[in-house]
């Protein structure tokens, strides 16, 4: 394997790591967005320079700013943020609309199952916070013993990273 492809594949993963732990644990470590993020920055400093490394660094500050007032709402967890924000490094400015449009179609795709895998309850509790997008104020999420399922929205970042710098 030549040099070239090892960093793609670390990237990889590192991605898989955090989808798998929000998937399962609903929390991202640290540890692993430090660590995509780290070698994001190391990787297109290497290639493509300090004006393209600047690039990757306003990305994820452009990304982060972008949600955090879904976090601060509590519509987002603050992993997720994170993991958005670090993978933004590895995109570029360039490729963000792409990586985000990428991020929401692999959401919602997550979205229809954790509805689908939802109790009766959990699914009216959802279409009743639906339906609140209508009210003055932000809809409040159910709090019923028929909570509905969370998107584990790292894991849509994560393969909307992937489709932008592996597959596109």
């Amino acid at each position: 394997m030549s040099m070239g492809k090892a960093h793609l594949i670390l990237f990889a993963a590192l991605l898989l790591v955090a989808a798998c732990f929000d998937v399962i644990l609903r929390r991202i470590p640290n540890w692993i967005t430090v660590a995509i993020a780290a070698s994001g920055f190391a990787s297109v400093l290497v290639g493509g320079g300090v004006k393209a490394a600047l690039a990757g660094v306003g990305a994820a500050v452009g990304t982060g700013l972008l949600f955090v007032p879904l976090w601060m709402r509590r519509a987002m967890g603050g992993g997720d943020l994170k993991l958005a924000a670090a993978c933004a490094v590895w995109v570029g400015l360039s490729r963000s609309p792409f990586y985000l449009f990428a991020s929401c179609l692999a959401g919602g795709a997550l979205a229809i199952i954790c509805y689908a895998l939802s109790s009766a309850e959990g699914r009216r509790s959802v279409r009743a916070n639906v339906y609140g997008l209508h009210a003055p104020s932000w809809p409040r999420a159910a709090t019923s013993p028929g909570k509905p399922r969370l998107v584990p929205y790292g894991a849509a970042f994560a393969a909307g990273a992937i489709w932008t710098v592996l597959i596109r």
